[in-house]
C-alpha cells in the first residue's frame, strides 16, 4: 500500500430528484389561492326549510298547548279560531229520490151501496200529483200509487192488501166496507190504513 492519509469517501450530491409533470402542477395549484365558494347545503337544507314551514303553520302551533290554558280549553279556542276561517271544499251528492208506494184500495164495480170509489180515486190521484209537485211537503220522495178494486167484498180486499205487502207498501188508503178483517191484516204487519168509508163503528 501507498502511504499516506487514509481514503475519505465520496461526498457528492446525491442527484436531484425528478419531479413528475402531475406532482408539479398539484403542487401549483396549491401554492395559488383558492376562491370561495358557496356552500351548498343540499337536503340539510331542504329539510331545515321544512320544520320552518311546519313550527309557522297555525295548525303545528295550535297542536301547542299554552301554559296558561288547560288542555280542553286551548282546544275549544283552537277550534274556534282555525275553522271558521278554513275553507272546505267537497263535492255535494244529491241525494236519490225515494219512491213510496201507497196502496189504494177501492171499490168501483161490486153490489156494495153508495160505492163511492168513483168519486174519491179522482181526489186521490189529484192529491199524489199536489204533493210529487212540491218539493216542500216530501222533499227527495216520490209517492206511487198501486190501486186494486176489491168490489166491496172482504176477500177480495184482503188477497189485494197481502201482495201489496209483498210488493212492499208503506201505508193503504181504503178500503170501503166493514174493514175490519182488513184492518186487522195491516195491524199485523204494522202498516198504516186510512178508509176514507168504512161501516164498522171500531175503525
Amino acid at each position: 500500500m501507498r502511504p499516506g492519509p487514509p481514503v475519505q469517501p465520496s461526498r457528492r450530491r446525491p442527484p436531484r430528484r425528478q419531479e413528475v409533470p402531475q406532482e408539479r402542477n398539484r403542487r401549483h395549484r396549491l401554492d395559488q389561492p383558492q376562491p370561495l365558494r358557496p356552500r351548498s347545503y343540499g337536503k340539510s337544507s331542504r329539510a331545515l326549510l321544512v320544520l320552518l314551514l311546519l313550527a309557522s303553520s297555525p295548525l303545528v302551533l295550535g297542536l301547542a298547548e299554552p301554559p296558561g290554558l288547560p288542555g280542553a280549553e286551548w282546544q275549544q279556542a283552537f277550534s274556534r279560531y282555525i275553522y271558521p276561517r278554513a275553507t272546505f271544499t267537497r263535492s255535494v251528492q244529491p241525494k236519490k229520490q225515494q219512491n213510496l208506494t201507497i196502496g189504494y184500495l177501492t171499490a168501483i164495480k161490486g153490489g156494495l151501496k153508495d160505492r163511492q170509489g168513483l168519486a174519491i180515486s179522482g181526489a186521490f190521484t189529484m192529491a199524489l200529483d199536489e204533493i210529487n209537485s212540491d218539493p216542500n211537503i216530501l222533499p227527495d220522495v216520490k209517492l206511487i200509487m198501486r190501486w186494486s178494486d176489491t168490489r166491496g167484498e172482504t176477500v177480495e180486499a184482503t188477497d189485494a192488501m197481502i201482495d201489496m205487502i209483498c210488493s212492499g207498501v208503506a201505508a193503504f188508503f181504503g178500503p170501503e166496507g166493514s174493514c175490519y178483517v182488513e184492518a186487522i191484516v195491516a195491524q199485523s204487519r204494522n202498516i198504516p190504513m186510512i178508509s176514507y168509508v168504512s161501516t164498522f163503528n171500531a175503525i
